[in-house]
């Protein structure tokens, strides 16, 4: 359960009953059209910067970026100290939803 906050034109808030949402935006509705705009820097659909991996590393190329467009694949190099797991790819793509695919241990502790 969810307590829901809505904007109003007098720009005074007020929160609903708790109800059951799903919601793509963490940021109340509002009735300006400019309200919290500012507050993003990423356009939807796209995902900021990569995970941060303790077992390996972001390849130099992407290592300073910090947007990447729907379906941009990075790629992670092992730390020392780590090997790449046979027939696990090491890298992460950028969802629809604007979040990278899921980090799987694709490197093992040697």
């Amino acid at each position: 359960m969810a307590e829901t906050l809505w904007g109003h034109q007098s720009h005074s808030w007020h929160i609903s009953e708790p109800q059951l949402q799903c919601s793509l935006c963490a940021c109340p509705p509002c009735a300006c059209p400019a309200c919290f705009s500012h507050l993003f820097s990423l356009s939807l659909g796209a995902c900021g910067a990569p995970t941060r991996l303790q077992f390996a590393e972001l390849n130099e190329e992407h290592r300073n970026a910090i947007d990447f467009p729907v379906g941009k694949t990075v790629q992670y190099t092992c730390r020392p100290g780590y090997a790449k797991v046979p027939g696990m790819s090491p890298t992460l793509t950028c969802l629809e939803r604007g979040v990278w695919s899921e980090a799987l241990e694709f490197c093992k502790s040697e």
